[in-house]
């Protein structure tokens, strides 16, 4: 602290300002100085005096308290504020109690402009008579000067009548179209969801003995519908009895366009050669 210290007080560091709500200097009381003085002044005189000392001890002491009863009460009436100062506190005072800066929740160009004004009588500024002003201006004193550089305008961010757009907000329709845009964009982007596919094994017995299983097959495979597929080197010839083969066939088809009946009833309809159409799998692809 000594490095600090002046015979009128002590400077802040200014690494310690932000912490002392923006203060650059610490006056001594000046009551309590002089009160000091005397007694050290009365305490050398006594050492040089000898036998004497402690009488003029006594007498410099007594004197101390003297001045004391007559200087001001501590906590009562501090140094006179200027007006101009007392003015811009009470202004301030009284719309800090109700928000939080100047023109609202938001700092503008006024909390600027105010605590320029306020800056050079910081020294009278005390949380005992203006609390609001104090923490508002702690708290503005935080912010570099260039920050409170891109501060709006107090008009711009207090809004009122001037700012009502009576032919609809070209910020709100910009907005609307650019999340449509990127909407549509997503969409492009979204995969596809592949449709669900069944996979069908069929067991097909002939109408006889004599009937070519082979041209059987290729009667089957021209049933053609959308979403189905033959399985078309696939197919297999199993004994049944008595000389009989039965036809093992299968294929794939898309769910929302196939119907594994309507696909038996037309294999079926070749009566010439099907005797019957049974399932021997069906699996969800």
């Amino acid at each position: 602290m000594e490095n600090y210290q002046t015979p009128e007080g002590v400077r802040v560091p200014k690494a310690l300002q932000p912490f002392m709500m923006g203060k650059e200097f610490i006056p001594y009381n000046p009551d309590k100085v002089a009160a000091w003085n005397a007694k050290v002044n009365g305490d050398t005189d006594a050492a040089k005096k000898g036998g004497k000392g402690k009488k003029q001890k006594g007498a410099a002491v007594n004197e101390t308290t003297n001045k004391a009863k007559n200087a001001p009460a501590k906590g009562k009436a501090p140094a006179k504020i200027p007006a101009e100062a007392q003015k811009l506190f009470d202004e301030c005072e009284a719309i800090l109690k109700k928000s939080t800066y100047l023109t609202g929740a938001n700092p503008t160009s006024k909390d600027k402009e105010m605590f320029l004004n306020i800056r050079p009588h910081q020294a009278h500024l005390s949380g005992r008579t203006h609390a609001y002003t104090m923490a508002w201006f702690g708290q503005v004193y935080r912010f570099s000067d260039q920050i409170k550089d891109k501060w709006p305008s107090a008009g711009g961010a207090a809004g009122g009548d001037d700012d009502m757009d009576l032919f609809g907000d070209d910020d709100e329709e910009s907005a609307a179209a650019a999340k449509e845009a990127a909407l549509a964009a997503k969409a492009k982007t979204k995969k596809v969801k592949p449709p669900e596919m069944s996979l069908i094994v069929l067991e097909v017995k002939p109408l006889d003995d004599t009937t070519n299983l082979d041209s059987m097959a290729e009667k089957i495979f021209s049933i053609k519908m959308d979403g189905l597929i033959w399985k078309t080197g696939g197919y297999k010839k199993e004994p049944v009895a008595f000389g009989i083969f039965k036809l093992i066939i299968g294929f794939s088809c898309e769910d929302s366009k196939v119907s594994v009946d309507d696909i038996q009833e037309r294999i079926e309809a070749l009566e010439d050669m099907v005797q019957s159409v049974e399932i021997a799998s069906f699996t969800k692809i």
